[in-house]
């Protein structure tokens, strides 16, 4: 790829439609057609370096040349000259078009190799057409000498690792940490990574960014990461039997089964479940059943007969709200915990974990899950960015 090209912009004075089909048969180039406006040509003429409007049509040639003499960033405000018009002339016609209700449009080159032969066929070309008209055609024009960019590599660039409790989330073409954390690893203290903490501190999980939604950068997503963090700490999620409603990427469900978890994921976009699936292999773990299908229906299968120990739920809050009751019917009961203290603490307590969840909506969520015909108590809640999650727990 060339480290320039070159951006031409082209007003004609008349006979647009013209105009183009022979741009197209010279350039072989795709043409952008943006509307302008006889304010927004004379701004942008009176902002740029100043240049004798009218110009005797001998000059194209040598114009264009020293117009892509230096390197130049995109500028919003080009140097209008002009071939066979007067720049009074080109405004006034705009202004005329604008009156009668008529959208004026310019043409947009974009291309590799420098204008120069391209603006002197013009020349030629609305002499010739000046001829056959019987009026004087003309256009002004501008020339840019553009940087190229890689915009893939500067997307990549613009997508950084991040920290969250003990994961570290990169994507596929950023380096891991020198070595992954394993469940042999002693779990630090804090549910919080330290800033100096070493690499071994970390679970890596890799999550190249999509359609799918989950990165980790969403405060939903970074406020779930944190709290699975804290359950596992408290309990250990090593052979618990989960469960990623509204999986996305799958982000959570890895998370949880890279702490050793056995995780099923739930979404009900196709696209969602295929990601996941990939998502899953490549960070090397086991992904369990995948249900394209909402939570009632999966329930409501005669094949499934799954109890789960954690369910954790990314979801709006709207959304949330009628499942109440299937997360209850979905989640392992537990005997003999009336202890609400003791719910965080032992491992077998079934657990539920609620987030994309608006905080305006917050006590909304709570009211109805903590109701008094409802088989939850809430554990904890905390909000980032103006989102919520949300940490239930299952009574007997």
């Amino acid at each position: 790829m060339k480290t320039h090209y070159y951006e031409t912009c082209i007003v004609p004075t008349g006979y647009f439609d013209i105009f183009c089909d022979y741009v197209l048969e010279a350039t072989k180039e795709a043409i952008e057609q943006k509307p302008i406006t006889q304010k927004e040509l004379q701004k942008s003429n009176q902002e740029s370096t100043k240049y004798t409007t009218k110009t005797s049509t001998k000059s194209a040639k040598k114009l264009a040349k020293d117009s892509t003499k230096t390197p130049t960033k995109n500028l919003s405000n080009p140097i209008w000259h002009c071939c066979n018009a007067d720049f009074s002339e080109i405004c006034t016609n705009l202004a005329i078009a604008e009156a009668q209700g008529t959208e004026s449009q310019m043409m947009i080159v974009r291309a590799e190799s420098t204008p120069q032969s391209l603006l002197k066929e013009l020349q030629d070309f609305t002499q010739t057409l000046s001829e056959r008209v019987g009026e004087k055609v003309g256009f002004a024009y501008s020339v840019e000498k553009c940087e190229n960019v890689d915009w893939i590599e500067a997307y990549k660039r613009g997508v950084s690792p991040i920290e969250c409790a003990r994961f570290y989330i990169r994507p596929s073409w950023c380096e891991p940490p020198k070595s992954s954390y394993t469940q042999t690893t002693k779990p630090p203290k804090s549910t919080k990574a330290p800033k100096n903490a070493k690499s071994s501190e970390f679970i890596d999980i890799v999550i190249d960014p999509s359609l799918a939604f989950g990165s980790g950068h969403h405060a939903s997503t970074f406020l779930c990461l944190e709290e699975l963090h804290k359950v596992d700490l408290e309990g250990n999620l090593r052979n618990r039997v989960c469960l990623d409603l509204g999986c996305g990427s799958g982000i959570l469900g890895i998370a949880m089964a890279k702490m050793g978890a056995k995780v099923d994921v739930c979404d009900i976009d196709e696209y969602a479940i295929e990601q996941t699936h990939k998502n899953f292999a490549q960070n090397r773990v086991g992904c369990g059943k995948a249900y394209q299908s909402t939570l009632d229906k999966m329930l409501a299968n005669p094949s499934f007969d799954t109890k789960y120990d954690l369910i954790c739920a990314n979801i709006l809050a709207d959304i949330l709200l009628p499942l109440r009751d299937d997360f209850a019917f979905a989640l392992n009961r537990v005997k003999n915990r009336k202890n609400k203290k003791n719910y965080d603490k032992h491992i077998f307590t079934p657990l539920l974990i609620l987030s994309g969840i608006i905080e305006s909506k917050a006590p909304l969520i709570i009211s109805h899950f903590c109701a008094k015909d409802s088989a939850f108590v809430l554990l904890d809640e905390k909000c980032k960015d103006e989102w919520v999650c949300i940490k239930f727990a299952l009574q007997n």
